[in-house]
């Protein structure tokens, strides 16, 4: 009887890359010298965010009006602490993709993250030939029902 599995779709921040706590840490001690009442703690609801409603979460957290200044300001931010993602890739991610792709399952990826960031991530990591379809934040699919990172995975 064949499996009644056929995909499994990962999201890749906090499930593939242990990336939460190092983007949190990197945003919150950037943006404290100019805001020093933002905290790590505070920034919490940012996790598994799209790119949309992020820098507007920002900007109420930061007290400041959402422009175009201030989302290059976030970005900027986000250049000070180049992030070696190899160094936070977990362990057993490339093994676990290896063996579900040999028996015979399609994966996929699904996350909040910009593209351009997913990419990197999995060039970085030597990821990218395991994940045909990429759906990301930024796209006009909803993400809020597909909420990967609650679980790891979605099997389909």
């Amino acid at each position: 009887m064949p499996s009644p599995i056929r995909a499994v779709i990962f999201d890749m921040d906090g499930v593939l890359i242990d990336s939460e706590p190092v983007y949190l840490g990197m945003q919150a001690r950037n943006l404290q010298t100019k805001y020093p009442w933002v905290t790590l703690e505070s920034m919490y609801p940012t996790v598994g965010m799209s790119s949309q409603e992020y820098p507007r979460f920002m900007a109420r957290l930061c007290r400041v009006p959402f422009t175009p200044e201030f989302e290059k300001e976030l970005m900027q931010a986000d250049e000070n602490e180049p992030i070696h993602f190899p160094e936070i890739l977990r362990p057993e991610a490339r093994p676990m993709l290896e063996q579900l792709r040999a028996m015979g399952l399609q994966l996929a990826l699904a996350s909040s993250s910009p593209m351009s960031n997913i990419r990197q991530v999995l060039g970085e990591c030597g990821l990218m030939e395991f994940f045909p379809v990429i759906v990301s934040g930024e796209q006009s699919v909803s993400y809020t029902h597909l909420r990967a990172h609650e679980t790891g995975a979605y099997l389909v």
